[in-house]
């Protein structure tokens, strides 16, 4: 656990016109905020460090500046874009005036976006070449489509239009991505997709991947045990690097009930030089309801709902450090 310290935990201060209800994908900004999608008024939240919602971006509604279902965010200079799923479009707004800006639409269902210098980086499987990425520009324009996927996915192409879990990273020519269908941390030279090196993870605490699971579930689709099933393995939540060699791996491990997934989240270190690993740190937040949790650098933050002394329901922001130094390396 010394692994992961916390150090702080704020209340949002929340008010009204400005509350957090339904929970959305959230964001860090560059200076330490929180960006936080608010899916019952379909807009986004700003939270300062200090707890403070310091504005929002959006209302409700289908026209210009307005958000139906926002979903995965990132922020790239003093742009925010905002993946609106059931619009098929990105809203982009400045961050400095909250002020919208511009909209582009999307070909293809993007299940999350990601800032990476001048470029965006959009998750979205292609079902002819099975690339995971697509290369946009600021304003929207398909560069060109790389990454690669597990093999058992290329061998069994149902479960590709069902994975929605695959963060990746990049640095300099190399990208690294995780998926819900392996085990194992894939590298692939940037515009490719050709996997360049597989690093597989030990599992320990967390649930891993059992691929014998869904292909007993391509025999017998029928069987009344699939719903339960397909979500029976870890979902690779988040992909960073935590310092120059070492990469932060987020898994959840979740349980669907009530109309809700909830469950456990564990932390993996891998140093990619020395091939080690430090596998499978709990993270120290609540299982239900499910937190919202993001990584940057060596900071992982927390949004959590809970109640207070009086029963009422508020949310927090809790601040871990991740201390690569206090791992237990293991070689890969």
């Amino acid at each position: 656990q010394s692994v992961l310290r916390q150090v702080d935990s704020v209340v949002v201060k929340e008010k009204a016109g400005a509350f957090l209800g339904k929970l959305g994908a959230v964001a860090l900004g560059k200076q330490n905020q929180l960006y936080v999608a608010e899916l019952l008024d379909a807009r986004v939240l700003e939270i300062a460090p200090d707890g403070t919602i310091a504005g929002t971006f959006g209302q409700k509604g289908n026209g210009p500046g307005e958000l139906a279902t926002p979903g995965y965010m990132t922020t790239m200079g003093d742009s925010l874009f905002v993946n609106d799923q059931s619009q098929r479009r990105v809203s982009v707004f400045n961050t400095t005036t909250r002020k919208f800006v511009r909209n582009f639409s999307t070909k293809l269902p993007i299940r999350r976006l990601i800032a990476n210098g001048s470029e965006l980086l959009a998750l979205s499987i292609d079902p002819k070449t099975f690339s995971p990425v697509a290369v946009l520009s600021p304003t929207g324009e398909i560069i060109r489509t790389e990454g690669v996927m597990p093999d058992f996915l290329h061998q069994n192409s149902v479960f590709a239009s069902t994975s929605s879990s695959f963060p990746v990273v990049a640095r300099g020519d190399d990208m690294w991505g995780a998926n819900e269908y392996t085990q194992s941390i894939l590298r692939w030279k940037r515009g490719t997709s050709v996997t360049v090196e597989e690093l597989k993870l030990p599992v320990v605490r967390r649930w891993g991947v059992d691929l014998e699971t869904y292909r007993q579930i391509l025999r017998d689709p029928n069987d009344p045990k699939v719903p339960t099933l397909i979500y029976k393995h870890s979902f690779p939540a988040e992909l960073t690097f935590v310092a120059t060699d070492i990469l932060g791996l987020l898994t959840f491990d979740p349980t669907f009930k009530d109309m809700q997934f909830t469950g456990p989240h564990h932390l993996t270190l891998i140093d990619i030089k020395n091939k080690k690993v430090c596998p499978d740190i709990p993270v120290p937040i609540p299982t239900d309801p499910q937190p919202k949790v993001v990584l940057k650098g060596d900071m992982l933050v927390v949004l959590q709902q809970m109640g207070d002394k009086s029963g009422e329901i508020v949310s927090a922001i809790r601040r871990f450090k991740i201390d690569p130094k206090q791992c237990v390396w293991k070689s890969l």
